[in-house]
């Protein structure tokens, strides 16, 4: 089980992580606005912190999963938000497929 955590944490940091670059292209552009005020803030200030913010809570937060991997709440909340991310990022990828 502790390999499947490990597993569904990665690819949701790794999602996380496609979510923001996109969100930065797209905010950059002029395609989208970024709907988190605090998150929108770190974004105008520049896209390295933004990305930086974002990296460190996804960090602080799945670490917790982690140290919890073995309750099943935090199992459900690690594939709820891998499922969630997985959306995003789809989501992502359909509004930029339309800008083609």
């Amino acid at each position: 089980m502790a390999r499947l955590m490990y597993m569904v944490i990665a690819a949701t940091f790794l999602l996380s992580t496609a979510d923001g670059v996109l969100t930065a292209i797209e905010v950059e552009n002029g395609w989208a606005t970024e709907s988190n005020p605090f998150m929108g803030f770190f974004l105008s200030v520049h896209p390295f912190i933004f990305m930086t913010v974002k990296s460190i809570m996804m960090i602080a937060c799945m670490s917790v999963l982690w140290h919890a991997r073995n309750k099943l709440f935090a199992q459900t909340t690690a594939c709820l938000s891998l499922t969630l991310y997985a959306g995003i990022v789809g989501w992502h990828t359909h509004g930029l497929m339309n800008l083609v």
